[in-house]
Parts: structure tokens; C-alpha cells; sequence
């Protein structure tokens, strides 16, 4: 098992249920739906053909069902739950990738259309960053932002100002190697 994993409600009971990522000699590297209280297995993706980096759930496009969405070194991959069909299967990488390609979902609402964050890393000379945003329906790119000679450890979406809006936040750290240390 990778500490690769999401938490969502896939069946709409009291209970979350957890998506894991996991490895065997059989199958390779596959995503589990587990509902943890009965120990059954919901679902089971096909064998992947890398690492899953991140893993993220909610609802996209409005159905009220959340999609499972998961970033491996090279897709970007995108399960219904309803009917565990793949939507979405979107080359990611530029050039060789770094393991901390992220995801995230802001779930749709009566207001909003839902969206999808990515961060994609490489490295050519320098480290750098794309930050895209998806629509949640179509997949249509809206917004992209470049960083550059950083790492981004995580996207989270909570409305940190308590206005009843969603905000992204970006967890990452500037690589200061080339500042001078100072005693």
C-alpha cells in the first residue's frame, strides 16, 4: 500500500469510504474502493501503467456523485463513480517527472460549475510548475499559472475566510539554494 489514498462517501450511506493505492505481483500498481466497516472492495481500477502521485474525490459535474480523479507520473485520470466508467485519460507530462504531482477537485454547487487542479512538475536546467485549472464537465483548460524553482506539497480547497466561497491554497516551498546562508 502507498500512502497514496482519498476519503469520500461513494454510496451515499453515514459512512466514508477510502480509496487506496496499492501494488501486487498479479495486478501491478491499481486503485481499491474499500467500505472500510464491511471490509468490502467497491471497485478496482483496471492495472495502471505508473504510480498514482495524488488522489482526489468529489463532484464535478453536478450528477451528486463524486468523481475519483488521480494523477500518475504521466495521466490524468478521471472515474465516474456511479458507474466506475473512465472519463477522463489526459497525458500530463512534459518532461521527466517529479513524484509530487498533485490533484484536487472543488466540487460543483448550485452556483458553481465543479473544477480540477493539477500541478504538474518537471525539470529541463531548473524546476517548475504548471498549475492548471479544468473545467469539471468538459476538461476544457481555463486557467494556468507557472512556477518556477519551487515544490508545491499540496492544493487544498477550504474557504478560509468563512464568506461561504472555496479558496485554493498552495502548500510549497521555494527552493533557496542559491540564497547565501548566513551564520
Amino acid at each position: 500500500i502507498s500512502p497514496v489514498f482519498a476519503v469520500v462517501n461513494l454510496d451515499e450511506d453515514e459512512m466514508e469510504e477510502i480509496i487506496i493505492h496499492v501494488y501486487s505481483s498479479t495486478m501491478g500498481w491499481q486503485l481499491k474502493a474499500l467500505d472500510v466497516p464491511s471490509e468490502t472492495i467497491l471497485w478496482e481500477s483496471e492495472p495502471l501503467t505508473s504510480q498514482v502521485s495524488d488522489i482526489a474525490a468529489g463532484d464535478l459535474n453536478g450528477d451528486s456523485f463524486p468523481e475519483i480523479a488521480f494523477v500518475t507520473y504521466d495521466n490524468l485520470i478521471v472515474y465516474d463513480s456511479s458507474t466506475w466508467t473512465q472519463i477522463l485519460n489526459k497525458m500530463m507530462t512534459y518532461a521527466p517527472p517529479y513524484s509530487d504531482d498533485l490533484v484536487a477537485i472543488i466540487p460543483s454547487n448550485p452556483k458553481n460549475k465543479g473544477k480540477l487542479i493539477t500541478n504538474t512538475s518537471y525539470s529541463a536546467t531548473n524546476r517548475f510548475n504548471w498549475l492548471q485549472i479544468w473545467d469539471g464537465s468538459t476538461f476544457k483548460l481555463e486557467f494556468t499559472q507557472g512556477f518556477h524553482d519551487m515544490i508545491l506539497y499540496d492544493i487544498v480547497i477550504p474557504d478560509m475566510d468563512a464568506d461561504g466561497s472555496l479558496d485554493i491554497n498552495i502548500l510549497g516551498q521555494k527552493n533557496l539554494v542559491s540564497y547565501p546562508a548566513y551564520d
